[in-house]
């Protein structure tokens, strides 16, 4: 039996209509969300990441240039200098609580040709939570530190520069991040199947619902996010290109905080082939990932004109060995609004043919695929965002826009 995407406690009387084809609509294949804890109301995702000061340069290995990040991450409990040592149990458990309940390690190629690595962290609740663990990790002084270079030492190290050995200094690199605090009516998940549900904020997840109605139509994505029940979602719109820049490209060497946005849309979507035999995976090598590659690098250029900001083609690292192949990848989006992703979806042929060859790719492998797709997208408000970039240059993320 279908489920409603959206959980019993978030449905709402419908004041803009869904676009469900039809009452009884029943999509050709399954998909999945996750169902997160009535407990959980708000979500942090968070971005962290270093930027290569040029396009020839190269951040590896990414794990000792984010050394401090993964440690303040790894270490916010308190047993490594960043709490009061009392060692009392119930102090401890608080402690423990400030780490994120998942990090990813990530590497791409941005727009400008730059080489970033960074991770993703996700918590339970909002801006709160954040800003704790943050103060209390100690990477809000590190922070802070960065544009001049004095910098506080992470947890598990004096500096990452100390040995001499020609690793990147913290201030040799640009740094950004990019926070986000989605209340659930403003987030949604889909999986290609029940076991697909390790990715993203769905690692919080209290458990997978079964198949959903809304799914494989246009305008299945909006019907699955709560918040539009009840909210057009409709975002703000750039004029140009041109003004886009103009407030920018003087001010690649200083801190340079972005306001949010009115109902900013982030997709990330992601592939995983790990799992493939040996015949899918080159199929799959072969004939699907050139279309989506294809696809993200017209998102990452040209992008702006049809409402996307920024785009991201990310490769997923393995966090104890990345040199190892995850065959993990993710584009990471942030479009206008809602309706601007909808309309390259729909209507841009870079898509189109990526929509074109999955089918064509289920359908020369009679439906049995072992490819693992899933997304999450959030739809924010202006105080739902913290825009942040140190050092980087002016076509970072959402700096021109």
């Amino acid at each position: 039996m279908l489920e409603s995407a959206i959980p019993p406690h978030l449905q709402r009387p419908r004041t803009c209509p869904a676009r469900l084809p039809h009452d009884a609509f029943e999509p050709p294949n399954a998909a999945y969300c996750a169902r997160f804890p009535e407990s959980i109301t708000e979500l942090v995702m968070a971005t962290i990441c270093a930027q290569a000061r040029s396009p020839a340069a190269e951040l590896s290995p990414a794990a000792d240039v984010l050394a401090p990040v993964i440690a303040f991450l790894e270490h916010a409990d308190g047993k490594d200098g960043s709490g009061d040592g009392n060692g009392e149990e119930e102090g401890q458990e608080e402690k423990s609580t400030l780490r994120p309940s998942a990090f990813d390690l990530i590497s791409f190629r941005d727009a400008a040709g730059h080489h970033n690595v960074g991770v993703i962290a996700y918590w339970p609740g909002g801006r709160a939570v954040f800003e704790r663990w943050a103060e209390a990790s100690g990477f809000e002084a590190w922070w802070r530190g960065l544009e001049d270079g004095s910098s506080p030492s992470s947890p598990t190290s004096p500096t990452s520069s100390s040995s001499g050995t020609g690793e990147k200094k913290e201030t040799d690199v640009g740094w950004f991040r990019e926070v986000f605090f989605p209340s659930l009516d403003r987030y949604e998940t889909v999986f290609s199947n029940q076991e697909a549900g390790e990715e993203g904020a769905a690692r919080m997840r209290a458990g997978m619902s079964g198949p959903v109605r809304e799914h494989v139509y246009w305008g299945s994505m909006r019907d699955r996010m709560p918040a539009s029940q009840v909210d057009g979602l409709e975002g703000e719109k750039v004029t140009s290109e041109g003004e886009q820049h103009e407030a920018t490209t003087e001010r690649q060497n200083s801190r340079v905080v972005v306001p949010g946005k009115k109902n900013l849309c982030v997709i990330r979507s992601g592939q995983d082939w790990s799992a493939m035999l040996p015949a899918e995976r080159k199929l799959y090598l072969e004939t699907m990932h050139p279309v989506l590659v294809k696809g993200m690098d017209f998102l990452r250029d040209e992008g702006r004109t049809i409402g996307c900001h920024s785009c991201r083609f990310v490769d997923e690292l393995d966090v104890g060995d990345e040199r190892k192949e995850t065959e993990r990848t993710f584009g990471f989006a942030f479009f206008e609004d809602m309706e601007s992703l909808e309309k390259w979806s729909k209507s841009h042929r870079t898509h189109l043919d990526i929509f074109g060859r999955f089918l064509q790719y289920v359908k020369e492998l009679d439906g049995n695929i072992s490819l693992r797709l899933f997304h999450e997208v959030l739809v924010l408000k202006p105080e739902q965002q913290l825009l942040e970039y140190v050092k980087c240059h002016p076509k970072t993320g959402l700096m021109g826009v």
